[in-house]
């Protein structure tokens, strides 16, 4: 997908913080959907405002083939989702951070980035350099009419911060996803192919919704999200560990 180059915004950036809220337990219900792109879990609470998400990963291995392009991307966000079962409608804009993975050729490049879509007509990216193997950190936090979104490297000890605004968020869902990503765009978006890749796990998955923090299963709804593109299954959520925040996704085609 088209890249556009990095701006700072002016605004000075929130210190990086864990998620806030009075922690709390539950399990409000479970869904599963399919998304042509997406894959992972996402949390709703009707009449609910998503404040705050985080969430972790190591960054994966892929294999690039010698010719074609193919990509990937993780990340965390807030809305973009549209749901008849779940009575949900924020498709736009979509606030999110992460990581992607991008193969031309047999080439394989990595960066960190954030966009506000359909503010930023292509992902945003970070300066600093992302390796197979890093661990990373994101999270996307709603403070006083801004987002911050901040993507930290633990690995190779680097943060990046910027602060954006999203007019008409509603904030009715937080989402931890592997995507892969449109290609084709304005013209004619579709799914980009996605690089062979080992199980990714999320870790770490945390929300703020009503001030309240729990983890991907709480008193709130969960939708295990499955990429499926013409009957056939690419990437497949796994149920939830023990401990409600983490999960695998696995390539199967």
């Amino acid at each position: 997908p088209a890249i556009r180059p990095s701006a700072r915004p002016s605004a000075s950036p929130a210190p990086f913080a864990a998620c806030p809220g009075r922690p709390v337990t539950g399990d409000g219900g479970r869904v599963r959907d399919s998304s042509r792109a997406w894959s992972g879990y996402l949390v709703t609470k009707p009449n609910g405002a998503v404040t705050c998400v985080e969430g972790a990963w190591v960054e994966p291995a892929v294999s690039c083939p010698p010719t074609g392009d193919r990509s990937m991307s993780i990340w965390v966000g807030i809305d973009g989702v549209r749901s008849a079962s779940l009575g949900i409608d924020a498709l736009e804009p979509l606030i999110q951070v992460g990581t992607q993975v991008d193969c031309r050729d047999g080439v394989e490049s990595r960066y960190g980035w954030h966009e506000v879509y359909p503010t930023d007509p292509a992902v945003v990216p970070f300066g600093d350099i992302v390796n197979a193997g890093d661990r990373i950190e994101a999270q996307v936090r709603f403070i006083a009419g801004t987002f911050t979104l901040t993507l930290l490297n633990r690995t190779a000890r680097t943060r990046e911060t910027v602060v954006v605004r999203a007019p008409g968020a509603s904030r009715v869902t937080a989402e931890w996803t592997v995507e892969a990503p449109s290609i084709g765009c304005p013209d004619s978006c579709a799914p980009a192919t996605l690089p062979a890749f080992g199980p990714i796990r999320i870790r770490d998955a945390h929300v703020t919704i009503d001030g309240r923090l729990g983890r991907i299963r709480g008193p709130w709804t969960h939708d295990a999200t499955d990429m499926i593109r013409d009957g056939i299954t690419i990437v497949r959520t796994g149920a939830l560990f023990s401990t409600g925040d983490s999960f695998l996704v696995r390539r199967s085609n």
